[in-house]
């Protein structure tokens, strides 16, 4: 018997849409995290949301992409691991820019 239910096979299925609100979202967190901790200085927010935060960023923009643009799953593999670094090497440099707007100081002492 047929299951009408059944999952089509991975070539046949139609690619999954990128929800773009929550891409540019959590591409742009982080830098705004930095921002406001920059502002009302705390050094430790304003340091360590980059890092961490843009990590974080990288893998849920770089893993929403390449679902959307890989076709099969050795290309969404490869275009993963692509788009993570990209991405997040993306949302760390906006964070440079978030301390530097939020007018952050990094006291090396």
């Amino acid at each position: 018997m047929n299951d009408p239910a059944a999952p089509l096979p991975p070539e046949n299925q139609t690619p999954p849409r990128v929800n773009w609100l929550v891409f540019f979202a959590s591409l742009l967190a982080p830098a705004l995290v930095t921002l406001l901790g920059a502002m009302v200085g705390l050094e430790g927010l304003a340091v360590a949301s980059p890092m961490v935060g843009g990590g974080i960023a990288g893998l849920i923009c770089g893993i929403m992409l390449a679902r959307c643009v890989g076709r099969t799953t050795g290309t969404q593999i490869a275009l993963g691991f692509l788009f993570v670094l990209l991405f997040g090497f993306v949302s760390f440099a906006l964070g440079f820019f978030g301390c530097m707007m939020g007018g952050f100081k990094l006291d090396m002492r």
